[in-house]
C-alpha cells in the first residue's frame, strides 16, 4: 500500500468522523514532524487510556491535542471534523449503538444521522457523535481535602538528589591548606633521596654475607663452599656425598667466585672434573 493510498484512507476516516482510524493510519507515518509525538500519543491514549490515567494525565485531553495536531499536519478542517469520540469498544455493533442513545439520552437517534458507528467484529465496534460547536471545558471537580495527591500533582524530585544531611561538609581552608602540603612534601624530591638512602642499605645487608667472604653457617651453599676451598678441591661425587645430586661442580664454584673475589681452577682426571677455588695470586 503506498503513501498516498494511505492518506486518503486517513482522510475518508476523518470525514466520517472516525478519528481512531486516522490517528491508528498517521501514528505509522514516517514523518510526520513537530506534530507527531502528539499524534502518536493520542493513537497510544485511544488503545491504552488507562496506562496515562496511572500516570495522572487525561486521555480525552491527548486524543483532543492528536486530533488538533493531526488536522493541522494534513490540513483538514478542525471544526467540521470536531467530534467527540469514545475510545471504548464494543463487542457487537447493537451493543454501541445502545451506548450511543444512552449518551446522548435519546432513545430513538439514529445511526448516521444522530451518531456515527463503525468497526467489524473483528476489531470491535465504536461510536462517534458530531460536535456541534467547540464544548466548554468541564468544570474541574472540587478537591476533596483527604484524598490522596494524583501523581501529576505531587512535585517533581530528582532521582538522583542525595540528602544534606549524607553530604560531608565542605574543606575549611586550614584543611585545604594542609591536604596541598601534603601533597607537595610527597612530591619532593628531597624526600625521594632519604627514601632511597634508608632503603638502600637493607637491601645490601640482605645481599651480603656473615662473615663478609663466605656463605653463612649452616647453608648448603657453606657445605658447597667448604668443599671447593680443600687443597683437594671437589667433584660431582663429593657433591652427591652431600645430598646434591644436580648440581654443577664448576657452576657453584664460578659463582662463589664472582661473589667473594675468588679464582676457581678445574682438572680432568679421566671422566671426573675436579674443581678448586682458591685465593688469587698476589
Amino acid at each position: 500500500m503506498t503513501q498516498a493510498t494511505k492518506l486518503s484512507r486517513l482522510k475518508a476516516a476523518a470525514d466520517r468522523a472516525d478519528w481512531r482510524e486516522a490517528l491508528r493510519i498517521a501514528a505509522r507515518f514516517p514523518e510526520l514532524g513537530k506534530h507527531g509525538p502528539a499524534i502518536k500519543r493520542a493513537h497510544e491514549a485511544f488503545e491504552n487510556g488507562r496506562f496515562y490515567e496511572q500516570l495522572g494525565m487525561k486521555p480525552a485531553e491527548l486524543i483532543a491535542a492528536g486530533i488538533d495536531a493531526l488536522c493541522k499536519r494534513y490540513s483538514l478542517n478542525a471544526t467540521t471534523h470536531g467530534v467527540n469520540t469514545m475510545s471504548k469498544t464494543y463487542t457487537a455493533k447493537s451493543a454501541a449503538v445502545r451506548a450511543a442513545r444512552k449518551e446522548l439520552n435519546n432513545p430513538q437517534a439514529k445511526p448516521g444521522e444522530d451518531f456515527k458507528v463503525a468497526g467489524s467484529d473483528e476489531r470491535g465496534w465504536r461510536y462517534t457523535i458530531p460536535s456541534k460547536g467547540a464544548a466548554a471545558p468541564a468544570a474541574e471537580p472540587a478537591a476533596d481535602p483527604k484524598a490522596e495527591p494524583t501523581p501529576a500533582a505531587m512535585p517533581e524530585r530528582d532521582p538522583l538528589q542525595i540528602p544534606a544531611s549524607l553530604l560531608r561538609p565542605p574543606m575549611t581552608e586550614e584543611e585545604k591548606a594542609a591536604v596541598a602540603a601534603k601533597a607537595r612534601r610527597a612530591a619532593s624530591p628531597e624526600r625521594e633521596i632519604v627514601v632511597r638512602k634508608t632503603q638502600a642499605p637493607k637491601a645490601q645487608a640482605a645481599k651480603a654475607p656473615t662473615d663478609g667472604n663466605a656463605p653463612r653457617e649452616g647453608t648448603i651453599s657453606r657445605q658447597v663452599y667448604d668443599l671447593l676451598i680443600r687443597p683437594e678441591g671437589a667433584t660431582t661425587k663429593d657433591m652427591k656425598a652431600i645430598g646434591l645430586v644436580d648440581i654443577s661442580v664448576l657452576v657453584r664454584a664460578k659463582k662463589f667466585a664472582k661473589s667473594y673475589g675468588l679464582e676457581v681452577r678445574h682438572e680432568k682426571e679421566g671422566p671426573v672434573t675436579r674443581v678448586y677455588l682458591s685465593q688469587p695470586a698476589a
